[in-house]
């Protein structure tokens, strides 16, 4: 674009025009707007899911604020936004979630507002829910109770 003319030190455009330090003015762009906000104020990214595989037992406390998904052997205290049994999966102790969706095998005492117990489920104990759904063909043996019976909610 600029190259050297024969005399030294002059500095020429490729278009000879001989003007020099001339800069074209600037190009007037609309601004970028931000991106919209998310409904319902701030949002906290996505939690993954924790997952206790086939091969895996676990025997202890557990806490999530996201979703778990159970397809070994787990034996403890848990809590967690949602808990999915798995169909091979096996859950026993007490748990505490806002989903327990069971397809394998869940044994002890459960709080939730959303019980979902599939067709080849086997679930035992104390349960307490705010909703409910047994697919036909589950087992189920216990106690079943709607959460806030009591106080005439």
């Amino acid at each position: 674009m600029f190259a050297r003319s024969k005399r030294s030190g002059d500095i020429t455009s490729d278009d000879d025009t001989g003007s020099r330090g001339y800069a074209p003015p600037p190009v007037a762009r609309a601004p970028v707007p931000p991106p919209p906000a998310p409904r319902g104020g701030l949002q906290e990214p996505a939690i993954k899911p924790s997952i206790i595989s086939d091969a895996v037992t676990f025997v202890g406390e557990l806490s999530s604020k996201g979703a778990l998904h159970i397809d070994g052997s787990a034996t403890g205290t848990i809590e967690a936004e949602s808990i999915t049994v798995g169909p091979s999966g096996r859950l026993e102790g007490n748990v505490r979630c806002g989903t327990l969706h069971v397809k394998g095998r869940f044994s002890g005492t459960a709080v939730c507002d959303e019980l979902i117990i599939a067709e080849a489920a086997w679930v035992e104990g104390s349960l307490t829910y705010r909703t409910i759904l047994a697919q036909r063909g589950a087992r189920v043996l216990g106690e079943f109770a709607v959460a806030g019976a009591d106080a005439g909610a």
